[in-house]
């Protein structure tokens, strides 16, 4: 199973808005809460160091607010979504190495 895959089957596992956070195939942290933003950050908190360059899903549409904090605090693989606000993937390709 490839980082991606584990990132969308963990995610999707939630009813409310959730981010995991994937590095080769285990998971680095896993959050739901009431925004994508505040999932996020549970996430990162779980080990922060091994979410370094991993896979970051979400299982709903990526905001502004999101995107912004996934680019300030590191540089994933890869951001899995369903769907990206406009100003949030306008943000998300500011990013080094980004298309």
């Amino acid at each position: 199973m490839s980082d991606t895959d584990a990132a969308i089957q963990l995610v999707y596992e939630f009813e409310q808005p959730a981010c995991a956070i994937i590095k080769h195939t285990n998971p680095a942290g896993t959050g739901d809460r009431r925004n994508h933003l505040e999932a996020y950050r549970k996430a990162l908190q779980t080990d922060p160091l091994s979410a370094f360059g991993g896979i970051v899903a979400f299982n709903r549409t990526v905001d502004l607010a999101a995107s912004k904090a996934v680019n300030r605090d590191f540089l994933p693989e890869a951001v899995i979504a369903p769907g990206y606000e406009a100003d949030a993937m306008r943000h998300l390709r500011t990013k080094k190495n980004s298309e």
